[in-house]
This record gives structure tokens, C-alpha cells and sequence, in this order.
């Protein structure tokens, strides 16, 4: 039980950092346009409501999600050691209450919103799927 909540905590924390290093990188590759400052969720809301966001960076964020939550389920379904199925369920579905969240406090187009609330399950769980099985413990020899 310990070791199947851990592969749920661990897959978030996974697959969160990669969504931050994706976005992060793709800030630099595809700045934002000037006067729009990433931080300060009142300045986000002003560019998406007057879409002055490019369509390149809405493309890295979707991007972001869905590699994340395939690393979430991935490492889910390496640590754990029993139902890594509907863990990597567990897990895609935290994410996309985290997503859902996300749109309330910054409203994207819609289909942004669509497409992104569709990405974290099956990634998530496809990611689990590929993950190899935990390695079995054997025990001590004497």
C-alpha cells in the first residue's frame, strides 16, 4: 500500500518538474510577448483574454502536459508494485483536476481547454503501460 501511494506521489513529482523544464525552456525558445510577465497571473489573464499569447506557446504548454503526465505514469508504473494500471489512472486523473484548475484561474481558448483536459489519462496511462515492472525483491540468502 506505502509503496503504491509513493509511485502515485513520485510520478506527480516527476511528471510536474518536466512540465515546469518544458515550459521553461519553451519561454526562452518562444518568449512572451513583451508586457506580459509569466508570474503575475493578472498580467497571463489580460494576454489571453486580448489572445496576444502565440499559438506556439499554447502549442509548448499542451506539449508540456501531455510529456508529463507520460513521465507521471512511466515512473507510477515503475515504482508500483500492484495495479499500475489504475494508478497511471490515479495519477493522469490528479492531473487533470490540477489542469481543470489551471483553466479556472486563467481561461484559455476553449479548445486549449479541451484538448488539454483529454491528454492527462491516456498519456498518463500509456506511460505506464511502457514503464518496465519494478524489480522483483528477492529475498536474503544465507
Amino acid at each position: 500500500m506505502g509503496r503504491n501511494i509513493a509511485s502515485v506521489v513520485v510520478g506527480l513529482i516527476a511528471g510536474m518538474a518536466l512540465m515546469l523544464v518544458i515550459q521553461g525552456i519553451g519561454m526562452i525558445v518562444i518568449p512572451l510577448p513583451p508586457g506580459v510577465d509569466f508570474r503575475d497571473t493578472e498580467s497571463i489573464k489580460a494576454a489571453m483574454a486580448a489572445g496576444r499569447i502565440p499559438l506556439a506557446s499554447l502549442l509548448v504548454v499542451l506539449f508540456s502536459h501531455g510529456a508529463g503526465s507520460f513521465l507521471a505514469g512511466w515512473v507510477c508504473g515503475r515504482v508500483a508494485n500492484r495495479s499500475p494500471a489504475v494508478l497511471t489512472c490515479v495519477v493522469g486523473g490528479l492531473l487533470t483536476l490540477a489542469g481543470i484548475m489551471n483553466l479556472v484561474a486563467i481561461p484559455h481558448p476553449m479548445w486549449f481547454g479541451v484538448v488539454d483536459l483529454l491528454l492527462y489519462i491516456p498519456c498518463a496511462w500509456c506511460g505506464g503501460k511502457l514503464a518496465p515492472p519494478p524489480p522483483v525483491e528477492s529475498a536474503p540468502t544465507a
